[in-house]
């Protein structure tokens, strides 16, 4: 059964559990204050009602393992929601069920057994007394915790819901170069999460990187498509209209490679060839060596594979250094703040094949002075290259204005916690089918080994070099990397019909 259909159903019995577990508080109270009205006057009705008190307890009891049981097998299918500040209040009121169950509850059970047993009591009346104190005290808490779950739920709700449609609807269209582009939205891993589609056929998924969105791959969404793919361009959490979280670690390239995978299985399909650029290239190295089964083949723009994951304490001092300005939080932010579209404008031609000769040599390789901002030595532009226009610039900025650059800059701010665990996953190894495609520009294809891919991929087809192409490639060269994706993929996914 697909994971997606599992997720959905353990979904229901976390519903069903929960509301069970309410009613079930409700009957309670009513059973509590039916019990006092006959141990005045009725002790054989009492005794009645306290058993059927025992037998709700029993079944408030099932309701709530129910609706634990089924959380753990959501969190088995999709991923940790355990990051998220909403998921671990939610897991810690649940567990103040569980206490205050074990507590109030069932010392409140034992008195009422103790005064039904007919034994002499001392004090008996401050004892009865107690005794109801302490049954109020159990219900009222178990309401006021079972109504802030709803709140809170009610809460997440509104947040992962747009006012145009409901959540995990595809509720707009747009037409890219003849084609019509779907959007959908969908809760992946516990947060909303926005991708563009086109086409049917196989899957193909492409991951973009900073600071980009689901928007650069827009003309390979229409070109896949016309060759018969389902093409798909999700906005990575914190970019976009995808949901934006607060903890650094949410943006971890595991997480974000759980993300994939998880639309992957919303999606309904089994496999997929995955494709990737700058981060998203990170990305994607990965997820052949994480789910061997779901990823056919990949596909990387202008990130070599290495056949051990980079070292974090490298990067600080990889050529100019300047990116560095990337991990420190505030530093990038208050420059981007400034003027996001000069940011966007400076470091989109800065980084193309249309900045003078030598500008991205010189961006990443020279040195820069250590109080020197980020876009120093980035040329301004004459004019807005061709593959760039206004209107696309002005989509750029507009959805970084709504979300910030935060969560975009977390992939290099979690480049220390991921590396541990890269180590030993990079000893699996990729065996799935691979092509590269680099911007000749490119420090990563003038000064990178890329024989090394060859060595390390048995199942290496070749690399393709765009001359006088810089970093946005799919932007730049996007006809020269939509045929040379259509032609890997024809001749890859053929062989696996």
């Amino acid at each position: 059964m697909n994971a997606s259909i599992v997720y959905q159903i353990l979904k229901l019995f976390h519903i069903y559990g929960f509301i069970t577990a309410i009613g079930i508080t409700i009957a309670n109270l009513i059973a509590y204050r039916q019990f006092w009205r006959h141990y005045a006057v009725d002790r054989a009705q009492a005794i009645i009602t306290f058993q059927v008190i025992q037998k709700l307890q029993i079944a408030g009891m099932v309701g709530m393992i129910t609706v634990l049981l089924a959380g753990f097998g959501m969190l088995a299918i999709h991923g940790a929601f355990t990051s998220l500040l909403w998921f671990q209040i939610k897991l810690g009121l649940i567990v103040l069920i569980f206490v205050n169950g074990f507590t109030l509850g069932r010392t409140s059970a034992v008195g009422l057994k103790t005064i039904l047993e007919q034994k002499p009591i001392p004090n008996e009346k401050e004892f009865t007394m107690a005794i109801q104190r302490r049954m109020q005290r159990f219900i009222v808490i178990q309401l006021m915790i079972f109504s802030t779950i709803v709140l809170l739920s009610v809460f997440r709700f509104n947040r992962n819901t747009t006012t145009s449609s409901e959540n995990n609807m595809k509720n707009n269209k747009e037409v890219i170069d003849q084609v019509e582009v779907m959007h959908g939205y969908a809760t992946i891993n516990g947060i909303r999460y926005h991708y563009a589609e086109a086409g049917t056929g196989p899957l193909v998924v492409m991951i973009h990187g900073f600071p980009e969105l689901w928007y650069s791959w827009r003309h390979q969404l229409a070109a896949l498509a016309k060759a018969g793919y389902h093409a798909v361009a999700p906005d990575l959490r914190g970019f976009g209209e995808s949901e934006v979280t607060t903890p650094v670690r949410d943006y971890s390239i595991l997480q974000h490679a759980r993300d994939v995978k998880a639309l992957i299985d919303y999606l309904g399909a089994k496999t997929a060839t995955v494709v990737g650029h700058d981060w998203g290239a990170n990305i994607m190295w990965i997820m052949p060596m994480l789910y061997p089964e779901t990823v056919t083949a990949a596909v990387s723009l202008s990130i070599p594979f290495y056949p051990e994951p980079r070292d974090p304490s490298k990067f600080k001092s990889f050529g100019s250094g300047k990116f560095n300005q990337f991990r420190e939080p505030g530093v990038t932010e208050a420059e981007f703040n400034e003027d996001p579209a000069r940011f966007f404008k400076l470091f989109f031609y800065g980084l193309s094949g249309d900045a003078p000769s030598g500008t991205i040599d010189t961006l990443f390789m020279s040195k820069f002075p250590e109080n020197a901002k980020l876009l120093d030595g980035f040329p301004e532009p004459p004019t807005l290259p061709a593959w760039l226009s206004q209107e696309d610039l002005d989509y750029y900025v507009a959805a970084y204005r709504k979300t910030g650059i935060t969560g975009a800059l977390g992939f290099y701010r979690n480049m220390e916690n991921d590396y541990p665990s890269l180590v030993d996953l990079y000893k699996k190894g990729i065996h799935q089918p691979v092509l590269f495609i680099g911007g000749g520009e490119e420090p990563a294809v003038k000064y990178g080994k890329l024989d090394l891919m060859k060595e390390a991929l048995p199942n290496f087809r070749t690399s393709i070099v765009l001359a006088g192409c810089g970093h946005w490639l799919q932007q730049e060269r996007s006809e020269a990397v939509n045929a040379a994706i259509i032609d890997f993929l024809d001749h890859e996914v053929d062989k696996l019909k």
